[in-house]
């Protein structure tokens, strides 16, 4: 019996051994040394040159053969005058060099809402009527809407803004854009609203 035990016991003591060493290796390793974070540099933005940026815009605008574009009041709106008194607070369209445009006037009329559009093809011009939606056409001798240059507007506008502050950037209609505060003369809108708008100078965000 005892032959039996003593190969045994040798085995047993075998394992210890190699299980003691594993430990004891395993024991002494040098623990992995703990990484320190570097630190993530933010890149301080530049400053936005903010006369170039109109500058390049006014240019921009002055090359384009199409556009759309869209002028709100804050507060009230600028009555065109004449015999139906339309009070207009947004104007929005599009405009196709040399003779297309479409442009939709929301307003009041005594105090009701009204949607009016103007169409113009190669010197013929169509106007809706803000009541019954039919369009009429309008000779281009009497088109009360003969000053409306939108395109120059804009490039008069981005030209002269004064007291200019950059607002930061944002979407348009889904679109990128800078956004720009400042003074304008009301003047400048003449070319959306005729001399309607009379004299003096607005706060605009451009």
């Amino acid at each position: 019996m005892k032959r039996h035990l003593r190969p045994l016991t040798n085995v047993l003591m075998l394992a210890l051994a190699a299980f003691a060493l594993v430990a004891i290796g395993a024991c002494s390793s040098s623990p992995t040394p703990t990484q320190t974070p570097s630190p993530t540099l933010t890149p301080t933005p530049e400053p936005v040159d903010v006369l170039a940026l109109l500058a390049a815009s006014a240019d921009q605008m002055a090359r384009l053969q199409s556009f759309t574009f869209r002028v709100t009041h804050n507060t009230g709106g600028t009555d065109l005058g004449g015999d139906i008194g339309i009070v207009i607070e947004e104007i929005s369209g599009t405009v196709a060099r040399p003779d297309k445009m479409r442009v939709q006037m929301l307003g009041k009329v005594r105090g009701l809402a009204v949607d009016l559009e103007v169409i113009s093809v190669a010197g013929e011009t169509y106007v809706s009527n803000p009541f019954t939606g039919t369009w009429s056409s309008v000779g281009a001798s009497i088109n009360p809407f003969a000053f409306f240059d939108p395109q120059g507007g804009i490039v008069d506008i981005m030209a002269t803004v004064e007291g200019a502050a950059y607002l930061g950037d944002g979407t348009l209609e889904g679109e990128p854009v800078h956004i720009i505060s400042g003074s304008i003369s009301a003047q400048l809108l003449s070319s959306f609203l005729g001399e309607a708008v009379g004299t003096g100078t607005l706060e605009a965000d451009v």
